[in-house]
């Protein structure tokens, strides 16, 4: 891998407050079915005789992903997909090319793989993903697959988290992995380096409800297994933030005068955290958004 050991480093303490199991930990979400989390963005795997695992988190714990997926099936890993491009979510890549899987994502997240990027959270520059990482299969719009007894919907969600965002649904199993269009219990986060922007995780989460209904189990990109009542209060969520940020633009005030006012505390018990406090996410989606209107 290209990414350095500080890197990787820096990469483990943006992510790992947002996750809530720091061992591996694997869950059952439905017959054929479970859910991993540990650090970096949460895995899905679909056992069967062909195993479809939903993301591989970071580089350093690609054997204990392994290794976690081997003891919910002792079939070979055959297909990986990737929710969108950012590290904690395709580290595991080459490790799963290793084993023979089949690695897929949307035209837009291996591009951003094969290119530097800037960090959504620091403006650091980070470098290409190493090719061993990269998808061999990609699609536009939609894709299915047909196996382990299940049809598996992708479809792709336009300038969201990222401008390579897919989720995943699987209608006979009522289970829908959301990636990080959705992170549970947490201020939204938004790549606009990436092409992402508020708006489309607005329009994502409403494809979520559309798809959903109250017996589904929805995994978030970061957080724990959720409803769609979570999904509906997280979309409530950006609506309040979106609102909150255009009458901030269309004030004229400087931002540090605007975050002098603390704009998100009334949302911060529920919301914050050390990791993604109400300001940061203020000042990140206040510079996005006012960047996107200036195009």
């Amino acid at each position: 891998m290209t990414l350095s050991t500080r890197a990787l480093a820096l990469l483990l303490v943006i992510i790992s407050p947002l996750c809530f199991a720091q061992k591996l930990t694997s869950k059952q979400v439905s017959d054929g079915i479970y859910m991993i989390q540990g650090i970096g963005g949460n895995i899905a795997v679909s056992t069967g005789s062909q195993p479809f695992v939903i993301d591989d988190q970071l580089p350093f714990s690609s054997k204990k992903v392994i290794a976690k997926i081997q003891e919910l099936t002792d079939q070979p890993i055959r297909f990986v997909l990737n929710t969108h491009f950012h590290a904690d979510h395709t580290g595991g890549n080459p490790a799963m090319k290793e084993l023979g899987a089949l690695i897929v994502s949307h035209n837009n997240a291996r591009t951003r793989m094969t290119k530097e990027s800037i960090s959504a959270l620091f403006g650091k520059k980070n470098p290409p993903a190493d090719p061993s990482a990269w998808p061999v299969v990609t699609f536009a719009e939609e894709m299915h697959f047909y196996i382990n007894e299940q049809d598996i919907h992708i479809k792709h969600l336009q300038h969201a988290h990222t401008d390579g965002d897919v989720i995943i649904h699987f209608p006979k199993a009522n289970v829908i992995h959301a990636g990080d269009v959705f992170l549970q219990g947490a201020y939204p986060i938004v790549d606009y380096h990436a092409g992402g922007s508020l708006a489309g995780v607005i329009a994502a989460n409403e494809a979520l409800i559309a798809l959903a209904n109250t017996q589904t189990k929805i995994i978030p990109g970061h957080g724990n297994l959720s409803t769609i009542d979570e999904v509906k209060a997280f979309k409530a969520l950006c609506l309040t933030i979106q609102e909150r940020v255009n009458k901030a633009i269309a004030s004229g005030k400087e931002l540090e005068q605007l975050l002098a006012e603390k704009p998100l505390d009334d949302l911060e018990a529920q919301w914050g955290s050390k990791f993604m406090p109400g300001k940061k996410a203020f000042k990140m989606i206040y510079t996005g958004e006012k960047a996107l209107l200036a195009q």
